[in-house]
């Protein structure tokens, strides 16, 4: 119960700095004419979601399980996981279809304002990542945790394409900035997706072998033989096992 409060401090922390940042820098994105500012807000922005549906999921997980629901709402955080994942692909679709117009039709970039926002963003990400680590948090806090440390990488390249726009006129150092970003979405994207939907679906943890169980299983006294057996998660890190003998 407490190392859920702390988390629940943490997130509400991390959560205040990621909506002023989304906030600053969607502001500023229109002003600087910058397209990988505005990716990166986007990017924020989706940090904002994951980080306030991990901070709900946490709070409810903690609330005690019910005759109706006997796990508790375990499988939130998944739902909010999923949730989570969805918005960045459609983020990422949105920025790389934008990006491909932009090398058609070039536009100005206002880099200074970009590289001073860009440094704020850097800061607060910093931040944030101090805040949210944590090897043994649920999968919703890993997830949120994962969108700020991708933002760090997202910020230094935006940070770099504005020092090439100012110190070398490279005018689509902006998009190339911003199809970075979108690369970095993608795999992670999939990648919690994939662990999200193996829970939803009970399918067995990838670091658990059924055989190896069941042989440590047979091995107990009184056990002659088992059927059925089941092994899969009710919430990232929780397993269940179960199965029958005669």
């Amino acid at each position: 119960m407490r190392r859920r409060a702390g988390q629940r401090t943490r997130l509400l922390i991390a959560l205040a700095l990621a909506t002023v940042v989304f906030g600053v820098e969607a502001t500023a994105s229109i002003f600087a004419n910058s397209l990988a500012l505005l990716a990166e807000a986007f990017h924020v922005l989706i940090d904002v979601v994951a980080l306030g549906i991990a901070f709900v999921a946490v709070w409810l997980a903690a609330r005690p399980a019910t005759d109706r629901r006997t796990f508790g709402l375990l499988r939130l955080e998944i739902l909010a996981t999923v949730l989570n994942t969805v918005l960045l692909l459609v983020v990422a679709s949105v920025v790389l279809l934008e990006g491909i117009r932009r090398f058609s039709e070039p536009s100005n970039v206002q880099s200074g304002l970009v590289l001073a926002v860009a440094t704020v963003g850097l800061f607060s990400n910093g931040v944030s990542i101090l805040l949210l680590r944590d090897p043994h948090a649920s999968l919703a806090v890993r997830a949120a945790y994962l969108d700020v440390l991708a933002d760090v990488a997202a910020s230094v390249a935006v940070i770099i394409s504005a020092l090439a726009n100012i110190f070398a006129g490279r005018v689509l150092a902006d998009t190339f900035a911003a199809f970075l970003i979108v690369a970095l979405i993608v795999p992670r994207s999939f990648s919690l997706l994939r662990e999200a939907i193996d829970v939803l679906l009970e399918a067995t943890p990838r670091d658990v072998d059924v055989d190896t169980l069941r042989q440590h299983v047979l091995a107990c006294s009184g056990v002659l033989d088992i059927h059925d057996l089941h092994v899969l998660e009710t919430e990232n890190r929780k397993r269940l096992e179960s199965g029958t003998h005669p």
